[in-house]
């Protein structure tokens, strides 16, 4: 039986040696594991937020392309899927978990993704809302993987920040950078608001949906921060040949294209 699935929790505990050499550590007890599974295409690595010393050890274990050779899909914070990106050639789409982004973050993704960058076709990222140097290098994270086509981006929302810092974050301030996907045909953007109603200013009007259509004009469907479905028809008395419609609610927790594989890429030429 084929393994193409898997999820490692990665926690740590004080009872656990994590070691500092090859052997010894959660990094090298990772690296057998995937070496056991060859057809592995879909991993998903949870972390918690008190992984640091296991997270090290991971980067220090020397993972090589020979470990994941049929790897399709990550799903990790950055720090961990630094050790990821330079080895998997098949990596088509990226999963990026919360953390706390930086110049430093930022510069080490472009340098160990630079094989990759054009590969990746699904991108989903997940940051804080009060992460302000991410927001204000937006432009920057965007242009890491500039082929993407379906793209997600979950905002984090604390209750006592939503007033301030939520309301830079928009659907529109996300819209604006969204022109490095030149592919693009599913854009979502999601809030985590726990007992919280959006604030006007996140929610999603016709303007904005047109905007992003005309950045990216293979977009086919924009899923809100509301859980609406906009799609677009053609209208011959609109200036840009069609307009934006609201299709419905989406009925299912996760977004469609999380639960299926990429379809075969068609020609960008």
């Amino acid at each position: 039986m084929r393994l193409v699935r898997l999820e490692v929790f990665l926690r740590d505990a004080p009872h656990i040696d994590h070691g500092d050499t090859l052997d010894g550590g959660v990094g090298a007890k990772i690296r057998a594991l995937l070496q056991a599974q060859p057809f592995l295409e879909d991993f998903k690595l949870s972390e918690r937020l008190d992984a640091a010393k296991s997270t090290a050890s991971l980067q220090a274990c020397g993972l090589q392309a020979s470990d994941v050779p049929s790897l399709k899909s990550l799903q990790a914070k950055p720090g961990v899927a630094l050790a990821f990106l330079p080895v998997a050639p098949r990596l088509e789409s990226l999963k990026l978990m919360t953390t706390m982004w930086s110049e430093l973050l930022l510069s080490s993704i472009a340098t160990k993704a630079s094989a990759i960058k054009l590969s990746i076709r699904r991108f989903t990222i997940s940051v804080w809302d009060h992460n302000r140097w991410f927001w204000n290098n937006l432009d920057h994270v965007f242009a890491l993987f500039p082929n993407v086509e379906y793209l997600s981006v979950s905002v984090n929302v604390f209750p006592w920040s939503r007033n301030l810092e939520a309301r830079k974050v928009s659907f529109g301030v996300i819209a604006n950078h969204v022109h490095h996907f030149p592919y693009l045909r599913d854009i979502e953007v999601r809030y985590s608001h726990p007992g919280v109603k959006l604030p006007d200013i996140l929610k999603v009007e016709t303007q904005t949906a047109l905007a992003v259509k005309r950045a990216c004009p293979l977009l086919e469907i924009i899923v809100d921060p509301e859980r609406r479905l906009w799609m677009f028809r053609p209208h011959r008395e609109s200036p840009s040949g069609f307009v934006p419609v609201i299709v419905g609610p989406l009925m299912v927790a996760e977004h469609p294209w999380d639960m299926k594989d990429l379809p075969t890429r068609e020609s960008n030429s």
